[in-house]
């Protein structure tokens, strides 16, 4: 079974954005606004890494989540 695991802004950041694209491809076209998602980077994920906590399922990963700490929540 896959481990999950939290990737730092130093991690490749272009699996996860691959992961993310691919998830979200059906939106293309479909919602107004466009979806955030058509403006995201790998550079982002870093950031995301860097002031959130980003984590993957699997080396390749076939699951992220983007946890961001809010006054006592996460």
């Amino acid at each position: 079974m896959p481990q999950p695991r939290r990737l730092s802004p130093d991690d490749d950041m272009a699996p996860v954005h691959a992961l993310l694209r691919a998830a979200f491809a059906y939106m293309e076209g479909v919602v107004d606004p466009p979806s955030s998602m058509a403006r995201l980077t790998p550079a982002g994920l870093a950031r995301a890494a860097e002031t959130a906590e980003l984590w993957v399922l699997g080396e390749a990963p076939s699951a992220c989540m983007i946890l961001t700490p809010r006054a006592e929540t996460l």
